[in-house]
Order: C-alpha cells, then structure tokens, then sequence
C-alpha cells in the first residue's frame, strides 16, 4: 500500500522565509537514483504535478541511476543545498550503502537532510507451500 504525503511540500514554501528573494524562483530539481518507471520514480512523477501547481515553479524528475543511488546521492550532495535539488531518497543510499561501501563522496548525515517520509510499501517473500 503505498501512503503519499505532500509534507514536503510545506517544507519547500518554508524556505521564503530564509532566501532573500521568494522561494522558489526558480525550477527545482528533484533527482532519482533509479531508472525511470520504477517505484522511486513513479512515487516522484505522481507528485509532481501539485508541486508544480502549489509552488507555481518546474518541477523537473532527473534519472540518475546506477551505483545503487550513489551517482545522484553524490550529485545531490554536490549540488548548493538552496533546495532546489532535492532527492527521492530511498533507504539504500542513507543506510545500505554506507554499511556496504568503506567509501563514500557523500555522508547521510552530514550531506543530507530529510524532509518527509513520502510513501512506504513493504516487501513481500512468498513460497509455494
């Protein structure tokens, strides 16, 4: 079951009151670590739309797949954290990957900070009885 949450959207509109023009003033960028049409990605282009039409800005989804997350997690952290990159951060890129690879061009917790739990949807492992 899939839960959506447009937290992150009251999340986005806080940051008029830090920037010194309104926010936003420009496009924003959300990143996806996956290929296009897997479940990061099609949580993010459902979104999309009433982000666009709430901030009244470009929404733009970025694939950037491959490495397990770690090419648009690096890119995310690269990127001037203003927020208008965001990224659909799955579990793997923030607890996995840190836990499986001794080196990382990001830190979790040091790089990144999360804003809302958008969707969850559990995994299932069935047998033939």
């Amino acid at each position: 079951m899939i839960r959506f949450r447009l937290a992150a959207l009251g999340w986005l509109l806080s940051f008029s009151v830090l920037a010194q023009e309104p926010y936003p003033s420009k496009p924003i960028r959300i990143l996806v670590g996956y290929a296009a049409g897997g479940g990061n990605d099609i949580i993010v282009r459902v979104m999309q739309p009433e982000l666009q039409k709430g901030l009244g800005q470009p929404v733009i989804v970025e694939n950037r797949p491959g490495a397990q997350g770690i090419i648009a997690a690096d890119l995310a952290a690269k990127s001037a954290p203003d927020g208008y990159t965001i990224m659909m951060g799955p579990s793997g890129p923030m607890t996995i990957n840190p836990a499986t690879y001794s080196k990382l061009s990001y830190s979790p917790t040091r790089d990144f900070a999360p804003i809302s739990m958008i969707a969850s949807f559990p995994l299932l492992l069935t047998v033939d009885p």
